[in-house]
């Protein structure tokens, strides 16, 4: 998933801190099959270490750019969910 994601083959579990688990619930799915709602459950990860945004991979996103917490909670433009992973309480 690391590879996929972020171009990194290298990395393990070992090298992240585990930030918390959250639940998404949606009514749709992405096939647009109706009657067919989607659940799945993100476990939320901070990774030790730097990754530059010129070495990602673009097979599954066309931009990259890094953001405060505060430009990630108030973009207009930005999912509820990936907002909700930056006010939440994060467990310790």
């Amino acid at each position: 998933m690391a590879n996929e994601e972020l171009g990194r083959a290298d990395l393990r579990r070992a090298d992240a801190d585990l930030l918390g688990v959250y639940e998404h619930l949606y009514d749709d799915n992405f096939g647009g099959q109706p009657g067919i709602s989607t659940h799945y459950v993100v476990l939320r990860y901070k990774l030790r270490g730097t990754i530059e945004l010129a070495s990602l991979p673009d097979l599954q996103h066309t931009a990259y750019r890094w953001a405060t917490v505060k430009e990630i909670t108030t973009d207009a433009t930005g999912h509820l969910n990936t907002q909700l992973y930056f006010v939440e309480p994060v467990p310790r």
